[in-house]
């Protein structure tokens, strides 16, 4: 089905704290709607879970938001997800180099998401708790 999965993680110091998911979709269009799997790092998986739409992927019910949102109790929340579909006019990175580089924005089988954890999720005693939720929301994913 899909070649490969590239997770880039960083951290931010952002005020809204809150899980940001890059797929190379800038926050306008994001804000405005107006986007499309083919300027997506995903684009490949997009097209191969054709069932499902990218809107439904990116930020709905098959979202890796909201699989990282449901993991221990909504304490995670993420944008774009169903919980916060558009970063409005907070702070939101949406992918860098590696994404534009090696994820299936323009061609190829590898599907890239850039994640940013804020500062309390990087803390000695969340980091491990936020692994474990990360690996089960991917699987999920």
């Amino acid at each position: 089905m899909i070649g490969g999965l590239i997770v880039d993680i960083h951290g931010q110091m952002h005020p809204e704290q809150w899980v940001e998911l890059g797929f190379t979709l800038s926050k306008a269009s994001l804000n405005s709607g107006k986007f499309s799997a083919s300027g997506s790092s995903i684009c490949y998986l997009a097209i191969q879970v054709h069932s499902v739409s990218f809107e439904t992927l990116l930020r709905g019910s098959r979202s890796l938001g909201k699989f990282i949102d449901e993991q221990d109790n909504n304490w995670y929340l993420c944008v774009p997800s169903p919980t916060n579909p558009k970063p409005k006019t907070g702070s939101y990175y949406n992918g860098g180099f590696i994404m534009k580089t090696f994820g299936s924005r323009y061609t190829g089988i590898v599907a890239a998401i850039h994640i940013e954890l804020p500062q309390w999720v990087r803390d000695i005693k969340e980091y491990p708790k936020f692994c474990k939720a990360l690996a089960r929301a991917i699987i999920n994913f």
